[in-house]
């Protein structure tokens, strides 16, 4: 059994018991409204995960031109021998107070350019202010121990000089053996 660890933020201060399930082991180690666990063994494979990811006004900007760059990873590697199975992904634009001046076409992908399987892995651009949802996107990684990212897509659009607004990734996701 190898060991991975995962940090969770609880703000309820719980404290995760013990386990035996699987022959397991967990222990916890918490403040006051942080709490950190280490698992050894296969508790996560196959399981339903989510996580959110916020790529900032800023770092769509300092990403430049659109050449087919990485603007942020959202998930790291899958693993060795395994992928990713994307449930879903939800990618919402929020708290935007000036228009973006333009927005380069983006797409999920890895880290060395291969996009995502399954339906369209392109985000549709954002316009004005008002909150959307760009994409949903379902699919699995084309890579074995596969990243998931946002680039932008080589030579399609200009680069961001003005602007501002977040974009949100909710993604639901499993961990799969190849």
């Amino acid at each position: 059994m190898g060991k991975s660890r995962y940090s969770n933020t609880n703000v309820n201060n719980e404290i995760l018991r013990d386990s035996s399930e699987n022959g397991a082991v967990s222990s916890s180690f918490s403040a006051t409204t942080i709490s950190a666990t280490t698992f050894y063994g296969n508790l996560i494979d196959n399981q339903v995960l989510t996580t959110g990811v916020t790529v900032t006004a800023a770092e769509l900007i300092a990403a430049g031109a659109p050449n087919g760059q990485v603007v942020k990873q959202l998930l790291p590697a899958s693993g060795v021998g395994k992928y990713y199975e994307i449930n879903k992904c939800v990618v919402k634009f929020k708290n935007a107070t000036v228009a973006y001046d333009q927005f380069p076409t983006s797409g999920l992908r890895t880290s060395s350019g291969s996009n995502y399987k399954g339906g369209s892995s392109s985000l549709t651009s954002p316009t004005g202010t008002d909150e959307q949802i760009l994409a949903y996107f379902i699919g699995s990684s084309p890579e074995i121990n596969g990243d998931l990212t946002l680039s932008y897509l080589s030579n399609f659009g200009s680069a961001i000089t003005a602007g501002d607004g977040d974009l949100i990734f909710e993604i639901e996701y499993k961990i799969l053996d190849f």
